[in-house]
């Protein structure tokens, strides 16, 4: 049955077992946790946490202007903040879709392992550069392809991990039954169409005479997403 160990679990490792590589490695066995351990609880709950955290830092970027006159200068003045919050409400809605993917992905596993570990930290690590990636687009979206295509660039990094995560699931065995499920595959090709989105993204900024134009182009997701989401099969 999934999630039950297939090695004796040793003395004094309650809630641990250990599996040996699924193709066979010479990297020895790696501990791991099934689903509804306090260990693998663990994972889930620091991964929302840094999420939760990220999300709310990004507001530091919206500051209060400060002016001589508030009845004729403020609207003006929250008026020129616009990046700001173009960058906050971009930003936020794009760590919202990605922990909603983490929490689909997470949600179809039956065990993790110290490799799943590394590979979250990994996730979580491009998840806390978010905030910074936002500042930049915030300052120099107009003025500098470098900015955009470095905000671009994180978000293909997050789907280039979001791919090597979905193989891993399989090579490792932290799903229900072997192979590739469909929704495995549905992820697989709707993330690989989304890392594209980014990558000409990154083209239109260097090509455009305004950098900010690279931005907009995510604006494709919104038809992709009710594309594919059409076709996103049922996890049984």
């Amino acid at each position: 049955m999934p999630g039950e160990p297939t090695e004796e679990m040793p003395p004094g490792a309650a809630g641990d077992q250990h599996y040996g590589d699924a193709e066979g490695g010479d990297d020895g066995p790696a501990r791991a946790w099934p689903r509804g351990s306090a260990e693998f609880d663990r994972i889930i709950f620091l991964s929302d946490g840094v999420f939760a955290i990220v999300m709310t830092i990004l507001v530091l970027d919206l500051h209060v202007p400060v002016v001589a006159d508030p009845q004729h200068q403020l609207t003006d003045a929250v008026r020129a903040e616009w990046s700001s919050f173009f960058a906050f409400g971009l930003t936020f809605a794009l760590l919202a879709v990605s922990w909603m993917g983490h929490h689909r992905f997470v949600s179809g596993l039956v065990r993790v392992d110290t490799r799943f570990v590394r590979w979250n930290f990994l996730y979580l690590a491009l998840i806390c550069l978010m905030p910074y990636a936002s500042s930049l687009i915030a300052e120099y979206a107009d003025d500098s392809s470098f900015a955009v295509a470095c905000y671009l660039g994180l978000l293909g990094l997050l789907g280039l991990v979001d791919l090597l995560g979905d193989a891993l699931a399989v090579r490792r065995g932290y799903l229900p039954t072997p192979g590739y499920p469909t929704w495995i595959r549905y992820s697989l090709i709707d993330t690989t169409a989304r890392t594209a989105v980014m990558a000409i993204g990154i083209v239109i900024a260097y090509v455009s005479p305004r950098p900010s134009d690279g931005l907009l182009w995510l604006l494709a997701l919104v038809p992709l997403s009710m594309f594919t989401s059409r076709y996103r099969p049922e996890r049984r």
